[in-house]
């Protein structure tokens, strides 16, 4: 399953996806309960890079259930990966829910790198709730663990959170914290990771009115947005507002043309989510998803 991970990290969801079936098939067929539910996790985190978030929240909620009735332990990576999906469709209260239970699981469970990870989307989610203090500290708590045990891809993804939450506040460590995160996500190679973090100063440097520099960064996103597929870390439409913005701000004539691409994707995604509550959560509860559906009707 290793290979799966790395697939998935490197941004290559599709072959993660035929990695983990597999290994879910051999190990159902050995009567592994553990194992399959272990990889019907992992195959939740493989639907929700490839937006299919109806699909991952129907995995992670099944390794939840099956854990639960087979009196395993429970799958703290499928909590962490419920309450990522929920925060994704706009559904703070369950996002919150899991993620709380998911670190408490984790301190019980004595699982250091998934309670780094249930921090680190928790940070993510309350600096989306604009708690841009309490996000800092989640984030810091879980780059304090990833540092403990050296976890650097880890430690890369909680940077990237940090830097949003240190943003949130105008906090003059944002700027700082990004670049370590892009280091590090450079070292990794993870492409999407790379581009949140550009992205992130790009939005530093806009904010401080150094238009050159803001450009000069979404120059280096955009050769990327339309060519690769990323994983996991990755929030396509916060880094393709973030072009937009930047190149509005310049009357760079590829605005229109940056905004019409993050309303199709947002479209082709909402069209995935079968439930039609969700998809409006989806819409119309993630304020950078109600943001390029305004500007847009603008247009």
């Amino acid at each position: 399953m290793s290979l799966g991970w790395l697939r998935l990290q490197e941004g290559k969801p599709d072959e993660a996806a035929g990695y983990f079936e597999k290994a879910r098939l051999a190990h159902r067929d050995l009567g592994q309960r553990q194992v399959e539910i272990d990889v019907l996790s992992n195959l939740g985190y493989v639907a929700r890079a490839q937006g299919r978030y109806s699909q991952a929240l129907a995995y992670f909620n099944q390794a939840v259930d099956f854990s639960r009735q087979e009196g395993q332990r429970i799958q703290i990576w499928a909590l962490v990966g419920a309450g990522a999906v929920q925060s994704d469709l706009g559904c703070y209260t369950a996002a919150r829910a899991c993620l709380d239970e998911a670190v408490s699981h984790a301190v019980e469970a004595h699982d250091r790198g998934a309670e780094a990870n249930a921090l680190c989307e928790l940070g993510s989610l309350l600096e989306r709730l604009g708690d841009g203090e309490q996000a800092r500290q989640m984030a810091e708590r879980a780059l304090a663990i990833a540092r403990e045990t050296n976890d650097r891809n880890v430690e890369a993804e909680i940077l990237v959170v940090l830097g949003n939450a240190l943003a949130a506040f105008n906090h003059p460590d944002a700027g700082p914290t990004y670049e370590r995160g892009l280091a590090l996500a450079r070292e990794s190679n993870r492409n999407g990771l790379v581009c949140m973090a550009l992205a992130g100063l790009a939005r530093v440097a806009l904010r401080r009115g150094e238009l050159g520099r803001a450009l000069d960064r979404v120059e280096q996103v955009l050769p990327w947005l339309d060519r690769d597929r990323f994983g996991l870390g990755y929030d396509p439409f916060w880094v393709r507002w973030t072009c937009y913005r930047v190149l509005a701000a310049w009357r760079d004539p590829r605005a229109g043309e940056a905004l019409a691409a993050a309303q199709a994707e947002l479209r082709a995604r909402a069209e995935l989510i079968e439930d039609e509550a969700l998809r409006q959560s989806f819409l119309d509860n993630v304020a950078v998803h109600a943001e390029i559906a305004r500007a847009c009707a603008q247009v």
